[in-house]
């Protein structure tokens, strides 16, 4: 993504998010190990959503994605989803991800609190120990890559319950 650069100070733990032909876009400070997420819009009209982890920082834009069929199509990128159930129902079964390249990695959140969504190991998702992981709050979190042929295997997951 060409519009944003990072930059982390180890010394204070902050982190800059940058036009590439601008000023700051935004100035965060915040612990290693935690994630903020920055106002700010680009041309996609999406959020962009900071996340350090050591030393190491990942940037990624932030969509919004329905699950139609169990399946939700994504933008081709490393990105942060926010996923939503097909026509706001209680509850919806994820089992495939498409439109995204070998590679990539990505994280999956729930829209909502009040939806609840199950990520189902199977042909296309490969979660963790083979079971599946039911998001149900909106501080959830699904760190996938992508292998290609719309395959995904989970790195990490977060259930933050409230």
């Amino acid at each position: 993504m060409a519009y944003i650069e990072t930059g982390a100070s180890s010394a204070d733990s902050t982190i800059i998010l940058r036009e590439l032909k601008g000023s700051p876009l935004n100035i965060a400070e915040f612990d290693h190990n935690s994630q903020v997420v920055v106002d700010a819009l680009n041309d996609l009209d999406a959020r962009i959503t900071a996340i350090i982890v050591g030393e190491v920082s990942y940037i990624y834009a932030e969509y919004s994605v329905t699950i139609a069929s169990g399946i939700a199509a994504c933008a081709n990128e490393s990105a942060y989803y926010v996923l939503d159930t097909e026509g706001a129902a209680a509850t919806d079964t994820l089992t495939q991800l498409s439109g995204l390249s070998a590679g990539v990695t990505f994280i999956l959140s729930p829209a909502s609190n009040d939806r609840v969504i199950t990520v189902e190991h199977g042909t296309y998702l490969k979660m963790g120990a083979g079971n599946n992981f039911i998001m149900d709050n909106v501080r959830d979190k699904l760190f996938l890559r992508h292998l290609g042929s719309n395959v995904c295997e989970e790195l990490s997951r977060s259930s933050n319950a409230a």
